[in-house]
């Protein structure tokens, strides 16, 4: 086998365990079902230059809110890679080259085993994760988010939208519009309403790698 093939099959093997870890320990997380009061809105239109932040928004389409993340990222112009919880080809075909030449910064919607893999590959390019939002499904089939990120985009997001349906939709303006700092503002576990409930057992994270500044 080819060293290249290798290397890739390596990854790819790396990544599986990586997102099978990651789905146990999640499963083992204590659910929380808190919630709290916040008038926080968002503006409801990105615009192009927004977009331009990001090279590439990564969805999965094995989860509807990450087609949902995915479709919003196109409509606002970005270029959107469409993936099956496998982000070895997308690493090695195209954001591995793109990186050499220039670490620009990412966005996307997926579980977590991608997001630990392209974070630690952004580590050697001086790229970091300048904003995460954790999405967790509770026992009783709502979601959980909590979110990690510049205070400014942070204080942005509209608690409202994540109680809908349209939440994953709302997260794409959310990370589209966040540049790249180290600057970071934790916030409370916003929990989704009883009514919003989620079509799979599996735990989303949103997230934004750009060079850090």
């Amino acid at each position: 086998m080819r060293p290249r093939m290798q290397a890739r099959q390596f990854w790819r093997t790396f990544c599986q365990a990586v997102e099978n870890f990651c789905t146990l320990a999640a499963s083992l997380l204590p659910q929380s079902s808190s919630d709290c009061p916040s008038d926080m809105t968002l503006a409801s239109e990105a615009t192009r230059l927004d977009v331009r932040r990001t090279s590439r928004v990564v969805c999965d389409e094995r989860f509807a809110p990450s087609v949902a993340f995915g479709l919003e990222a196109k409509r606002l112009g970005a270029e959107v890679v469409r993936t099956h919880g496998d982000i070895t080809d997308f690493w090695f075909e195209d954001l591995s080259r793109r990186w050499k030449e220039q670490p620009v910064g990412i966005a996307g919607l997926t579980t977590h085993g991608p997001i630990f893999c392209l974070e630690r590959f952004a580590w050697d390019h001086g790229l970091r994760v300048v904003f995460r939002g954790e999405h967790r499904v509770l026992s009783s089939g709502a979601i959980a988010h909590s979110i990690t990120g510049r205070p400014d985009i942070v204080t942005r997001i509209d608690r409202s939208a994540l109680d809908s349906l349209e939440w994953a939709r709302h997260l794409t303006h959310v990370v589209i519009a966040c540049e790249a700092c180290q600057q970071r503002s934790a916030v409370p576990t916003i929990t989704s309403g009883s009514t919003v409930l989620a079509d799979s057992s599996e735990p989303l994270v949103s997230w934004v790698i750009a060079p850090a500044c």
